[in-house]
């Protein structure tokens, strides 16, 4: 049975998943900036353009690579954690229907007996 908690779940869920985003792309920032910096300066005690520079250059790249990967992939989850909050509504929907069913009957049936009990007792 679907409940309001997986709702609120979902939403911190959704509310996580943007936060990871926003810390990604800050390290993709940072990845950057750090990539720029070595572009800048004489790498290990060796002229520019030598074999280690061109190490941390592309292992900076791949990192930025790597974000914007974790980044598509949260961007996924999205329409995921969407989806499931829209079916858990459908179903919360659909079992409040059923319980109004329930009550619906119920007052039809109990109703006309509280008048007769009502009309019983007054005759007496």
């Amino acid at each position: 049975m679907p409940t309001r908690s997986k709702i609120q779940y979902l939403i911190h869920l959704d509310d996580c998943r943007r936060l990871a985003i926003s810390d990604l792309e800050h390290g993709k920032t940072v990845v950057d900036e750090a990539r720029l910096t070595v572009n800048m300066v004489d790498f290990c005690c060796k002229k520019k353009g030598g074999p280690d520079e061109a190490m941390a250059i592309k292992t900076f790249s791949s990192f930025h690579e790597d974000f914007d990967f974790l980044i598509m992939k949260f961007e996924t989850l999205k329409t995921t954690l969407a989806t499931a909050r829209e079916q858990i509504n459908e179903q919360m929907s659909l079992a409040q229907g059923e319980r109004a069913l329930i009550l619906t009957i119920a007052a039809a049936f109990f109703i006309p007996l509280s008048f007769i009990a009502v009309s019983s007792t007054c005759f007496c």
